[in-house]
This record gives structure tokens, sequence and C-alpha cells, in this order.
């Protein structure tokens, strides 16, 4: 008879949490888009903010996990909530707090503007940093490439004209994403009132 290693109890109580560091890869393209957008201006996000009331995420958290999932083709507040208990990348941004799917969803309404305001900023150090994240958009799960590719070098306004494409891209998806929330919201009602 085959010996077997013993396999634990999935649920006994953990009191330290798994050092997510070792689990992520420093080089990967997830990585080292969370460094670019730690890099840029923040501060229309900040003057937003109340000092009273609970504390908040940062933007730059909710801004990355926001652009990963949309990379992904996570076109939903609610999957992406799903990934941030789930995906090592999504839990290392968050370090280990999860935003729920309505503090995504206020947080994309809230700073919609500011959001595509940055966007030409980090597609621009995307492109200077050779992060290929953006060379190719999932849109309903479906991965469209854009017109660039890391082979061939560009001038820079052919650079500014792939850039504008991207923004535009990304903003209609955060337009998807804002309607599949609305929907899912009015299913949920759907749902409790055929359960009540």
């Amino acid at each position: 008879m085959p010996f077997f290693r013993e396999q634990k109890d999935n649920f006994e109580l953990q009191f330290e949490k798994p050092n997510v560091n070792f689990l992520v890869e420093e080089d990967s393209e997830a990585v080292k888009l969370y460094n670019l957008i730690k890099k840029l201006d923040f501060s229309e996000f900040y003057k937003r903010y109340s000092p009273v009331g609970a504390v908040a995420y940062r933007p730059e958290v909710l801004l990355a996990i926001l652009i990963l999932s949309i990379i992904e083709g996570v076109l939903s507040s609610r999957a992406i909530e799903k990934k941030c208990k789930r995906d090592v990348y999504f839990i290392y941004f968050t370090e280990y707090r999860k935003p729920d799917h309505s503090t995504i969803a206020r947080f994309i309404k809230k700073f919609r503007e500011e959001i595509i305001g940055l966007l030409p900023q980090l597609i621009r150090l995307a492109q200077e940093n050779g992060l290929s994240s953006f060379s190719t958009i999932a849109i309903d799960g479906s991965k469209f490439q854009s017109a660039s590719s890391k082979k061939h070098s560009m001038k820079m306004d052919s650079l500014e004209k792939e850039g504008k494409l991207i923004v535009r891209k990304i903003e209609k998806l955060i337009n998807i994403l804002q309607e599949n929330d609305k929907k899912e919201q009015r299913d949920e009602r759907i749902i409790k009132k055929l359960e009540a």
C-alpha cells in the first residue's frame, strides 16, 4: 500500500498570515505595474478624501487592482472583490485587506475623471519601462492586440497615438465594468425580492 503525506486540516486556525512576498515574483508584469502606479501623482485624489469617517484604502492600491483587472479582462467590481481574496497579486497589492465590491465601485464612480486623467501618464511610464501589459487589452474575455510590439521601435508621435488608443480602450472597459455593476445590483435586488 502506498504511503501518503499527512493532510493537514485546511481550516486549522492560523496565527500568522503566509508571507505573500515569497509567492510574488518581483520581476512580474503585475509588480512592475504596481511600482509604476505608485510613482503617479495622486494629489487630486487625496484632495477629495475626507479626514473623518472610516479608514480609506489608498487610491494607489485601488487603481492598481482596477488596472490589473482590466488587463486581465475582469470587468465587474464583484469579480474584482473575489480576485482580492484569491489572487496572489491582488492580495499583495492590498496587503491582505479585502476591499468589497461597493468600495471598488464607489472608487471608480467618485474618481472616474481622475483615473482617466492618470492613464496617459501611466501608459507613458509603462512604455518607457518596456512594460508590455498594455500591448494586449482584454475585452469580454477576448484579448485584442494593440498597435505596438516590443520588437518594433516607435517614434514619439506613434507612441502618443498608441497611448491615446489605449486610454480610449480602458475608458470603454471602465464603462463596461460600471454597466456590469449596475446589472449585478439589479439582479441582486430581484433575488432578494424573490427570497422575501
